[in-house]
């Protein structure tokens, strides 16, 4: 649903098939505005997005997921479950130009993608449920690293686990030559129990495994080990994890950031805790940074956690709410935390560090209210900005004008040259209307926003009338930005046959002009929408040519707040589609072709929810 100013848009977009044909292979009206989407025409369909990234030298974007089926390639059939895929895609106009897919016979799933410019490799990092050609499973599930030339396409993988099944925490890349893969594993136990042990693995950009380790970081019946964030410490070889060890299900909980060296030996670790009078409460980490500038570990944290599934979220004095923590801890130097921000319910999702200008900044979702209605609680998103000093922290929030705007926060990219932040999320109007069906995250769209400081200089969103998540983003070349993520509808006119309810992925490239209004300074593709998700609305009042004083039982009633839902919220074997119509007025036709790409800029939320991803982290 394309939103070109504050206002919604209440009408669909679909197209002939001949139409979508064209767009294939015509040229787009401005370069680098587009919409390409994975075929998916039947409810069975798996085709989960994970990452992208932006091979600049080579003008082209990389995405990333895993698949049932084969994701368009001619080349690479699936092996079996759903395997890994990467998509090399051309920048300016979205033309997928390799599709490769590989995996074992069971299921693979994809956590990280990274392209290294010096070695011209993609590089994906995930889990396998199966065993890949020359490796062994360690048992369970298993993490994997694919190194894949890109010129050629020849792959490597790499594969690495605990003896129980292991779980995807990031992906770093370090020392100019190393690929280090990071999970938490299950050392002799099964995946019911919590996970104990920190897996470790790295891959040469030669293609060469490393070194491997399993350790044991919680070895009581019931201790579990936690890793939630990892950095590599700028140039050097070391790498930093920050993690939580307790004993579920109401044991003590500790969270540290400890210092690795290259052969996995632990050489620094910094509790990270807040005082709260007398006592003090530990602090769970979600995101890890390193300043040279500062010689210190940089994280976002909240209290009193929610990050653990095993252990329920309370503390004593705690009500139910999280604060929003920023905090750096160093060798030299003891926790340091600026004037605690409390918000319900959301922990922080961001840290980006301004290493130009020497300023932090920390993004989150919260629970308030906007400044159109001081009584309407909303999703919204916020940040904390200031100097490395910790003096003066700013705060700045999005805020659209527009009454009832829901946002939820996905991701932030690193802070620019000019100083803007990039914020991608997701965006629904507080109430559904009755009339065309938007409003409630069931609709939401994805949504981006260009900050600087502490206010926001521009936003947009774009979507069908079905649930869209943005996952991830990458910076492009100039004014250009490049996003993946998911509907459960179509942005290119495909027949889902899914009742709105399952996955396919969807790659957009956008730009951002930097002058206007704050709501048109985003391009969006042009879309032609589809969606089968059933429509809550009625129709509106039939208007009569003459006040009738006593009206009939037979007459049009004016909807009131509990409309007669038509259909129902449980969709049937043929769900009614939701309304749609092309610009032209023309029908949508069952046309689907393997890769679908929109090239026509112009300018315009959920049951699914995102799919889990992981951005590399890379030195600077």
């Amino acid at each position: 649903m394309m939103r070109p100013t504050s206002l919604r848009k209440a009408f669909t977009m679909p197209v002939l098939a001949a139409l979508v044909l064209l767009l294939i292979t015509s040229k787009p009206v401005h370069a680098g505005v587009w919409v390409t989407e994975l075929n998916s025409s039947k409810s069975s369909d798996i085709n989960q997005p994970c990452c992208i990234a932006y091979a600049s030298s080579q003008g082209q974007i990389l995405a990333s997921g895993w698949t049932n089926g084969n994701a368009g390639s001619t080349t690479h059939t699936n092996s079996g479950g759903t395997d890994a895929f990467v998509l090399i895609l051309n920048e300016t106009d979205g033309a997928v130009l390799n599709s490769i897919v590989f995996g074992t016979s069971a299921n693979e799933k994809v956590h990280n993608l990274y392209y290294n410019s010096k070695t011209d490799q993609i590089v994906v990092f995930g889990t396998t449920a199966g065993t890949f050609s020359g490796q062994s499973s360690s048992g369970g599930t298993d993490l994997f690293i694919s190194v894949i030339e890109r010129s050629s396409l020849a792959i490597a993988t790499f594969q690495y686990g605990s003896s129980g099944d292991d779980e995807p925490v990031d992906l770093l890349f370090y020392q100019d030559n190393m690929y280090l893969g990071i999970g938490n594993g299950r050392f002799e136990r099964s995946k019911t129990q919590p996970t104990n042990a920190l897996v470790l693995f790295q891959v040469t950009t030669s293609k060469s495994l490393d070194k491997k380790e399993v350790k044991v970081m919680n070895n009581q019946t019931n201790g579990y080990y936690g890793a939630y964030a990892a950095a590599p410490k700028d140039t050097q070889a070391r790498f930093g994890i920050a993690y939580e060890l307790s004993t579920v299900p109401n044991g003590r909980q500790a969270y540290n950031v400890t210092e690795y060296n290259s052969l996995f030996v632990a050489q620094t670790t910094n509790a990270l805790t807040k005082s709260l009078g007398p006592n003090s409460i530990p602090i769970s980490p979600t995101a890890l940074q390193y300043s040279a500038s500062t010689t210190a570990w940089w994280y976002v944290a909240s209290e009193p956690g929610y990050s653990n599934k095993y252990y329920p979220p309370s503390w004593p004095g705690v009500t139910n709410g999280t604060s929003f923590l920023i905090g750096k801890v160093g060798p030299d130097e003891p926790l340091r935390i600026p004037p605690v921000i409390p918000y319900d319910l959301w922990f922080p999702s961001a840290l980006q560090l301004d290493n130009r200008r020497y300023q932090y900044f920390g993004f989150r979702s919260f629970l308030g209210t906007g400044l159109t209605n001081p009584n309407l609680i909303l999703n919204r998103v916020g940040w904390q900005y200031g100097p490395f000093s910790f003096h003066d922290a700013q705060l700045g929030a999005i805020e659209t004008f527009v009454a009832g705007d829901n946002w939820f926060l996905q991701g932030a990219l690193p802070i620019e040259s000019n100083g803007n932040f990039f914020i991608y999320a997701g965006r629904w109007d507080q109430e559904q209307n009755v009339y065309n069906c938007m409003g409630t995250e069931m609709r939401r769209n994805f949504s981006f926003a260009v900050g600087l400081n502490d206010r926001v200089i521009g936003f947009g969103d774009v979507g069908s009338q079905c649930p869209e998540y943005t996952i991830d983003a990458v910076k492009g070349s100039g004014s250009f930005y490049y996003a993946i993520g998911s509907s459960t509808g179509s942005l290119t006119g495909q027949d889902r046959n899914n009742a709105g309810l399952t996955n396919t992925t969807v790659i957009l490239g956008i730009s951002y002009n930097n002058s206007g209004p704050a709501a048109t300074r985003f391009s969006f593709p042009r879309i032609f929408e589809t969606c089968e998700l059933p429509c809550e609305s009625i129709p509106p009042p039939t208007p009569s040519p003459s006040p009738t004083p006593s009206p009939t039982k037979t007459s049009t009633k004016t909807p009131t707040k509990t409309p007669t839902k038509t259909p129902t919220k449980t969709p049937n074997k043929t769900p009614t589609k939701t309304p749609t119509k092309s610009s032209s007025g023309l029908p949508t036709t069952s046309f689907v072709p393997t890769v679908t790409v929109s090239q026509n800029p112009s300018v315009l939320p959920s049951s699914v929810p995102p799919t889990e991803k992981g951005s590399i982290s890379v030195t600077p």
